[in-house]
């Protein structure tokens, strides 16, 4: 018997009309694993959605529309605002929630796979997994376990290692759709661990499905972007550069990503002392801050370390704590999508 949601049916039913995201390597909708997944009318449609949700369901509020809907945050490496704007969004939809950390993660400490993890949870029979974990593809490898499963979860990517961040990068370009109406020919610097941080591969992916869009790398030689990502973005007629000049990059940038060093993802000490250190000449001052555009905005999916000194907190093109906050409204939209796709679309439909 199909298993109803406020006396809606089954996913599989509901999701055959629509399709709110592509497929990446053989895995789709309605998992969430790679940016690569989005092409630019479902962006415009999750910002879309986004926005009323915003207005609809604002701090202080709750809806039902997840009601009987059970969704189990797997976080296996730590996480402050993912989890956090997770567990938000899903209060406020009136979702179940379970939510499991690294120290909590007692399965995995005793050897149980990721796959296994999720075939069990499937067993328990939870709806949404947002998992975490240290390994690349983490998040793609459980979704295509589960997709020969009955009725399974849908998966959403919360981070895989150095791999992507997909959610992360859907906040940052809603944030950037706000600010300037627009993606469309804008130019974006990424500052930092290029090599090493998911959060600017993932963006580097949605950025390219829009046109007339300009990359700058800004980085160490130590910390460059990783050669796959330059390679689809000059698949997709992407212009981009790389420098090692953080002042000239923010000077002609309407957005600058910071983003800190990950340390943790280099187990050469040398490396890690030799990053450190060539960190310091791509730190975000208030000087540098002031030679950007008036219209620019700085942004970092933090935590920071020293990247952005904390007297350009008060600049007004810092961006990045509004950033965070559209993490709850991005993330509602993904749940309201996947959980309740019909209340999604008479959402947007009331909107026009």
């Amino acid at each position: 018997m199909a298993k109803t949601w406020n006396g809606l049916e089954t996913k599989e039913v509901m999701m055959t009309n629509q399709k709110w995201w592509g497929d990446y390597e053989g895995v789709g909708f309605p998992n969430l694993v790679a940016s690569q997944q989005f092409d630019k009318e479902h962006l415009l449609t999750l910002f879309q959605l986004s926005k009323v949700l915003k207005r609809n369901v604002p701090k202080g509020t709750r809806q039902d529309w997840l009601k009987g809907c059970t969704c189990l945050n797997l976080f296996s490496e730590p996480s402050t605002r993912t989890r956090g704007s997770n567990e938000m969004s899903e209060g406020r939809l009136g979702a179940a929630k379970i939510s499991f950390d690294n120290d909590q993660f007692s399965s995995a400490v005793k050897g149980e796979s990721k796959t296994d993890a999720g075939l069990a949870w499937h067993a328990m029979e939870v709806d949404i997994i947002v998992m975490r974990h240290k390994d690349e593809n983490a998040a793609l490898d459980v979704a295509r376990c589960l997709s020969h499963e009955e009725n399974p979860p849908a998966v959403i990517n919360g981070g895989d290692g150095k791999g992507q961040h997909p959610t992360q990068a859907l906040l940052d370009l809603f944030t950037i759709f706000e600010r300037f109406e627009k993606i469309d020919n804008l130019t974006i610097a990424m500052v930092g661990d290029l090599l090493r941080g998911r959060t600017v591969r993932s963006l580097a992916y949605m950025l390219s499905k829009f046109t007339g869009v300009k990359i700058i790398f800004v980085s160490s030689r130590f910390s460059k972007m990783g050669q796959d990502v330059k390679d689809y973005l000059n698949e997709h007629g992407v212009i981009w550069s790389e420098t090692e000049n953080l002042v000239e990059a923010a000077r002609q940038s309407d957005v600058v990503y910071m983003t800190r060093p990950q340390l943790e993802r280099e187990r050469n000490l040398i490396k890690r002392w030799l990053m450190r250190r060539a960190n310091r000449n791509l730190t975000m001052t208030k000087i540098i801050a002031e030679q950007m555009p008036m219209s620019s905005i700085i942004m970092h999916p933090f935590p920071r370390n020293e990247e952005i000194e904390t007297d350009v907190d008060s600049n007004e093109r810092a961006w990045y704590f509004w950033q965070m906050r559209n993490g709850v409204y991005i993330r509602m939209a993904i749940m309201l999508i996947i959980g309740n796709p019909t209340k999604a679309k008479e959402l947007l439909a009331q909107a026009g």
